[in-house]
């Protein structure tokens, strides 16, 4: 990879330098610094997303730039005062065998940046403003007001740096501060933990109010509210593959490739050094890849289909990782390591598919009930009708979180495996994972012998598996 910063200089361009102005001041790119020592400059991330309009670059001539790009750049400068400035416009090669390798190193430069300024739409700091205001209000109240508005939370959830796949990596690495700004220059910067907890509360306030509606209809702002989280909880946990492809999956982004690199920024800050041109396919192994050297294997619980090859069926095929659900999810990975003839997920729990007769409903609504009961009540409001309770959690999972499955439903003597494909006749088992799961179950994938020839599927568990009177083991996929 290659590291630039935009720094800050004495008048304009001078011999060999092509400069800008922003507050008065004069900046220009310096030459590459050496990522292998400890002598970085102190410096701060502008995160932004670009829009649809260009301009000429004025530090790379030959390419365009944003027309967001001069503004953001400015509002860093107000905001992140003393430090030089990292820029993807300027800062990110034009050089293909260099840009590429940059681009799979966000997660190295964002991570050791002193902070990181966000610069958002300015109704979108304005909302945060309010909503931080209204909860400094009500959070000395019994009861939130019934009046309570949507409209911050509707200003939030079309909020394009809120739903961009690269902000996901520029926030969830950064140790130092996050601040949120815009290109307003009469509106201060807020502090993200200011904001986590304004939209937070908010968002807790408005859902006792609407208790069927906050974080169905504002997804987005319910991902952003678990951005936050996890951008100050990163330095205590170790952040799994199955918690960036959650992280990911309702982000918008223009170019396949750049779900990718703020995959693989998100996974690793390391920095790279590949020179070669990744197709799409090939950014997908090179994430799997990165995934197993860390040993973490939750990445096996995307939805697509799986690979043909031997030794390698229980693999994704290479190309973009969807989780089969997209909720909040909990652990720091799926253990494993390469076996001989495949996989060996460690801290598992198996189960053995039972008759439906043998199945309790009542058991099964026990352990659903707490997270799901209210995503019923809705359906039952939107008319649909249940045929059974299994099929009913089913549409809850169809209808509100993200579940795309349509394959067979599997009932255990601890809970109901949902199967994203339906599956060839044979005997099955079923692997759930016991450190990546949500509050109401865990992702698991269903091993499929029929006469020898063994196929997997993943799928969704929603059941007990944190239970001490549950085998927890080690399986091996083939």
């Amino acid at each position: 990879m290659e590291m630039r910063l935009m720094i800050e200089t004495e008048g304009p361009d001078g011999p060999g330098h092509s400069t800008i102005a922003a507050e008065g001041r004069y900046w220009r790119l310096t030459e590459p610094l050496d990522i292998s020592s400890d002598t970085l400059p102190k410096y701060a991330c502008a995160s932004y997303v670009w829009g649809d309009e260009r301009l000429q670059n004025p530090i790379h001539p030959s390419i365009t730039m944003s027309d967001r790009t001069l503004p953001t750049f400015a509002a860093v400068v107000r905001h992140a005062p003393g430090c030089a400035i990292w820029i993807d416009a300027f800062c990110v090669p034009v050089e293909p065998n260099k840009k590429r390798p940059t681009l799979e190193s966000l997660g190295f430069i964002f991570s050791r940046a002193e902070s990181v300024v966000a610069v958002v739409a300015a109704e979108s700091l304005a909302a945060m403003r309010e909503m931080k205001a209204t909860v400094g209000v009500i959070s000395c109240q019994l009861n939130p007001p019934a009046d309570l508005i949507r409209r911050p939370l509707d200003t939030l959830d079309t909020d394009m740096w809120i739903r961009s796949v690269w902000t996901y990596q520029e926030v969830v690495n950064n140790p130092g501060m996050l601040w949120f700004a815009s290109t307003a220059g009469d509106q201060p910067a807020i502090d993200s933990m200011d904001v986590l907890q304004a939209v937070g509360g908010y968002m807790l306030a408005y859902s006792k109010v609407n208790p069927q509606y906050a974080d169905i209809h504002h997804r987005h702002v319910m991902d952003f509210e678990i951005l936050l989280i996890d951008c100050h909880m990163g330095a205590f946990i170790r952040r799994s593959a199955f918690i960036i492809m959650s992280g990911l999956k309702n982000r918008t982004y223009l170019e396949p490739a750049n779900y990718f690199y703020s995959m693989m920024g998100a996974l690793t800050t390391q920095p790279s050094s590949r020179t070669t041109n990744p197709t799409l396919e090939g950014l997908a192994e090179r994430f799997m890849q990165l995934c197993e050297e860390k040993g973490d294997y939750s990445f096996i619980f995307s939805a697509r289909e799986r690979d043909a090859r031997p030794g390698l069926r229980w693999r994704p095929l290479p190309g973009i990782l969807r989780p089969v659900l997209t909720w909040h999810c909990y652990g720091e990975g799926q253990p494993g390591r390469r076996v001989e003839d495949g996989i060996l997920l460690e801290k598992v729990v198996v189960f053995t598919p039972v008759p439906s007769e043998q199945h309790s409903e009542d058991a099964l609504w026990s352990w659903a009930r707490l997270p799901l009961a209210r995503w019923v009540e809705s359906l039952a409001v939107t008319g649909v009708e249940p045929e059974g309770l299994a099929v009913q959690i089913r549409q809850v999972l169809n209808h509100f979180v993200g579940f795309s499955g349509r394959g067979d439903t599997f009932l255990t003597e601890n809970g109901v495996f949902y199967a994203q494909e339906v599956l060839p006749g044979g005997q099955v088992c079923i692997c759930v994972s016991r450190e990546v799961r949500w509050t109401f179950g865990a992702p698991g994938i269903a091993k499929v012998d029929s006469n020898g020839d063994v196929s997997y599927t993943p799928g969704v568990f929603i059941g007990d598996v944190r239970s001490d009177t549950i085998e927890v083991t080690d399986f091996i996929l083939h």
